[in-house]
């Protein structure tokens, strides 16, 4: 895979792609782990590669977590077998309770304006 490159007049700015999603979690990360502090919860965060289940265990292992929480969106047993399940290898991985939410739960409530 080649790195593209933008030309901005004549100086030339290599844009990395793995560079660029990895500055997009981190300020989404930022955004939620700041109304998480507002609400007077400790957070840290992390951006890591890889294998995701792997890294999610891996990491709360490192930081001595005492709980994993997760949102995860509800497959069906063909999709888990075709998509396979993060939230469901971190489950069998995990040394602490994880907390598994259903994505549309995750979501605050909307009211109808």
């Amino acid at each position: 895979m080649t790195t593209p490159t933008i030309v901005e007049g004549r100086r030339p700015i290599v844009v990395d792609e793995g560079q660029r999603l990895t500055q997009e979690a981190e300020d989404y990360l930022r955004g939620v782990a700041d109304r998480l502090m507002a609400a007077g919860v400790r957070v840290s965060i992390a951006v890591r590669t890889g294998d995701a289940a792997a890294q999610i265990v891996a990491g709360a292992r490192e930081s001595q977590a005492d709980l994993i929480g997760m949102s995860t969106h509800r497959r069906t047993r063909l999709g888990r077998l075709f998509f396979g399940s993060v939230a469901e290898a971190v489950l069998r991985r995990a040394d602490v309770p994880v907390l598994v939410v259903r994505d549309s739960e995750a979501q605050p409530a909307r009211r109808a304006a």
